[in-house]
This record gives structure tokens, sequence and C-alpha cells, in this order.
């Protein structure tokens, strides 16, 4: 009994002199991330009783974000994207009254996100093969604009309004903090107004969707 006795009280004060240290996640800190890239834009209008209109093109975009570190798994922070390029305009009299005409026209186009977000990091152990991988989200202003009044069939773009970004991508570290990936990014707006020029017709509103999907190269620092 004695014997017993003296290793439970050992064993108290092994314990005692060295405790467990929970596993703390102290990685906090300045969020920072920018990239450059390509991305398509895809704008459209559809009329099932007249026509159907389409706006596409390709160029560059680059985005800026800068927030917080909350821990290895969170990020908070703002985001400011821009993209520009030449948008191409296509209009088809195809609808039930259409005379299946069509005519097209290009001009230039310009597009800008402010807003704030999130990224998560699922994987937590960095040293982990899937270490890396990142989900982004961000809600904010979105606008674009593209106009060409000079041509056969002119047209104008200005949306204004709600827009989110996705992204989806993997970083590889470089030091503690900072880390090169590559990313693909969805931008989807929600509204839109649209003026058309174009012969036989002529309108001023209606709504369109803009769905835009890059690629681009990343630096961040969290």
């Amino acid at each position: 009994m004695k014997n017993l006795l003296f290793i439970v009280l050992a064993i108290a004060a092994i314990v005692q002199a060295n405790p467990e240290q929970p596993q703390q996640d102290e990685h906090s800190g300045l969020y920072f991330g920018c990239g450059a890239g390509f991305t398509h834009a895809s704008i459209s209008h559809l009329d099932i009783l007249s026509d159907t209109e389409r706006y596409n093109g390709i160029g560059p975009y680059a985005d800026l974000r800068l927030g917080w570190t909350l821990s290895r798994k969170t990020s908070i922070h703002g985001t400011l994207s821009a993209s520009t390029m030449t948008i191409s305009y296509f209009h088809t009299n195809d609808g039930l009254f259409g005379d299946n005409s069509s005519y097209s026209s290009r001009a230039p186009y310009y597009r800008l996100f402010v807003g704030g977000g999130a990224t998560f990091y699922p994987v937590k152990n960095p040293n982990a093969k899937m270490s890396g991988l990142h989900i982004g989200v961000s809600l904010g202003y979105l606008t674009y604009n593209a106009e060409n009044s000079g041509s056969y069939a002119g047209f104008k773009l200005n949306g204004k309004g709600l827009g989110t970004i996705l992204e989806f991508g993997k970083t590889w570290k470089i030091g503690e903090h900072w880390g090169i990936g590559i990313g693909e990014t969805n931008t989807i707006g929600l509204f839109g107004k649209e003026t058309s020029y174009s012969p036989g017709h002529s309108s001023d509103g209606g709504f369109l969707g803009l769905m835009s999907f890059g690629i681009q190269a990343k630096i961040t620092r969290r």
C-alpha cells in the first residue's frame, strides 16, 4: 500500500513539474496578397421575343488584398480588383419576332471591384502535402463600363451593383510568412444596365448578368 501511494505521488509530481502544454495556434498578423493574370468576361442579355445580345472579351486582371490573419486557417481582408480589355458585342435578331439578322462591334471595357471578405486555408498542418490550398470569398461594389457610339452597331454598358469574387488556389511557402501561388478567380455581377444603338433596335435599360473567370499568379504574406 505504501509502495502504491509512493508511485501515485511520484507520478503526480512528474505531471506537475512537466504540465502538458495545449497546442496553441498563434499564427496571426498582417495579411497581404496581390496577384496578376488574365480574365475572360461574358455578359449577356436575352430577350426571347426579339434578340440576343452578348459581350465577350479577354484581358489582364489584377487584385490586391490587405487585412489580418486570425489563425493558420483564416484571414480577413479588404479586396480591390480591376481588369481591362477590348470587349466584342454580338447582336442577333433570333427571337420569336426576329429576322435572324446579326451584327457586331468592339469597344474598350473596364471593370473595378471594391469590397472585403475572407480567405480560408482548410489544411492547418504546414507540413502536409495539401497545405496551402485556399478558398476565398469577397463581397462588394462592382462596376463595369464599355461604350461604342461611333459604329454601325453601337452600344453602351454601365453595370453598377453587388458583386462577388470567389477564388480557389494553392500557395507554396517561401519563408515563415511569405508564399507564392496560383489562383482561379470567378467574378459574378448581379446587375447591369444596357443601352443599345443597334440598327433596327434601340433600348435603354434591361438587366445584364456578368460572369468572369481568370487565372493569376499570386504573392501572399500571412
